[in-house]
């Protein structure tokens, strides 16, 4: 496999990805209390989809996908994403 046709393919799972998250944001706000919700794989595209050709252009095996829980984050999962040099180590 070339690794433009892996890059492309991840892109495409995303994509994929993308849309079955944005069917589900109404569903998830009708039926709750929450009043607004929004899709990370659409308002960052661009630098996702650099990423993803970056994985892509090296072969990666793994592709980790998430989102900086917040100031409040390291609490919950135990990575300190605000201590830059510690979460890098």
């Amino acid at each position: 496999m070339t690794e433009s046709y892996i890059a492309n393919r991840l892109i495409e799972i995303a994509e994929n990805l993308s849309n079955h998250c944005n069917q589900l944001i109404p569903e998830i706000i009708d039926q709750t209390s929450i009043a607004y919700a929004t899709n990370p794989l659409d308002y960052a595209k661009k630098p996702h989809h650099a990423y993803l050709r970056l994985g892509g252009k090296y072969s990666a095996k793994t592709v980790m996908l998430g989102m900086n829980p917040g100031p409040w984050g390291m609490a919950q999962c135990g990575v300190p994403f605000g201590a830059t040099k510690v979460a890098t180590e």
